[in-house]
C-alpha cells in the first residue's frame, strides 16, 4: 500500500512539473515571430520581403513564421519551369525519397512496439534507467522524425502537381515521453501503446498515398 501511495506521489509531482513546462513551450512555439528586430544580431533595420518573412538589412539573416511556406512556394515555382519530363522525374525522385524515409520508420515503430510489450510484461519500476522505456521513447522520436522527412518529400511532390498535400500531426507527445522516461507504470505504457499505434496508422496512410502516387505517375 505504501509503495502504491509513494508511486502515486512521484507521478503527481512529475506530471506537475513536466506537463506545465511542455504547455509553456508549446505556447511559446505558437507565438508568431515578430519582425521588429533581427533575432540574430538584434538590429532594428529589417525588411519584410514576404508575408511573415523578414530579412535583416545588417547581417542578412532571414527568419519568420512564413519562411517555410515562402520556401515551398519558391521551390514549386522553380519546378513549374521544368518541362513535363523533368517535372515527372523530379516528382518521382521526391516520392522515392519519401518511400525511403517511410521504410526507415517501419522497423523503428516495430521495435518501439516490441519494447512496449516487454515493458508491460517485465516492468521497470521507477527511475530513468528503465531500458525498455528509454528504447521505446527513442524509437518513437526517431520514427516521427522519419515520417516528418517523408511528409516533406510528399509535400514537394504535391506542390509540383500544383496542390497542397495533407499534413499529418506527427507530435509524439512531449510530456508523455518525458514522463515515461522518469516514471514507468501500466497507465503510461497503455498511453504509449496508443501513441505507437497512432504513428503506425499514419505510416500506413502515408505509405498508401506514396504508392498510389507512384502508380499514377508511371501509369
Amino acid at each position: 500500500m505504501f509503495e502504491l501511495v509513494f508511486y502515486g506521489v512521484i507521478a503527481a509531482v512529475a506530471l506537475g512539473i513536466l506537463v506545465p513546462r511542455y504547455l509553456r513551450t508549446q505556447k511559446a512555439l505558437r507565438e508568431p515571430i515578430g519582425g521588429d528586430q533581427c533575432v540574430a544580431c538584434q538590429s532594428t533595420q529589417v525588411t519584410t520581403f514576404a508575408p511573415a518573412c523578414y530579412r535583416c538589412d545588417g547581417c542578412g539573416f532571414q527568419w519568420g513564421d512564413g519562411m517555410a511556406q515562402f520556401a515551398a512556394q519558391q521551390r514549386a515555382a522553380e519546378v513549374q519551369k521544368l518541362d513535363p519530363e523533368q517535372r515527372k522525374a523530379y516528382i518521382r525522385a521526391e516520392l522515392n525519397e519519401a518511400q525511403a524515409h517511410l521504410s526507415a520508420a517501419a522497423p523503428l515503430l516495430d521495435h518501439a512496439g516490441s519494447q512496449l510489450g516487454a515493458d508491460i510484461l517485465i516492468g521497470g519500476g521507477i527511475g530513468t534507467g528503465d531500458m525498455y522505456s528509454r528504447n521505446r521513447t527513442e524509437g518513437m522520436v526517431q520514427a516521427a522524425r522519419e515520417l516528418g522527412l517523408a511528409q516533406k518529400r510528399m509535400s514537394n511532390a504535391a506542390a509540383a502537381h500544383g496542390y497542397a498535400a495533407q499534413q499529418e500531426n506527427l507530435d509524439v507527445g512531449g510530456p508523455l515521453l518525458a514522463f515515461d522516461t522518469f516514471f514507468d507504470s501500466f497507465v503510461v505504457d497503455a498511453l504509449s501503446h496508443g501513441q505507437v499505434n497512432d504513428l503506425k496508422q499514419k505510416h500506413a496512410r502515408m505509405s498508401q498515398i506514396v504508392a498510389q502516387a507512384k502508380h499514377a505517375l508511371d501509369g
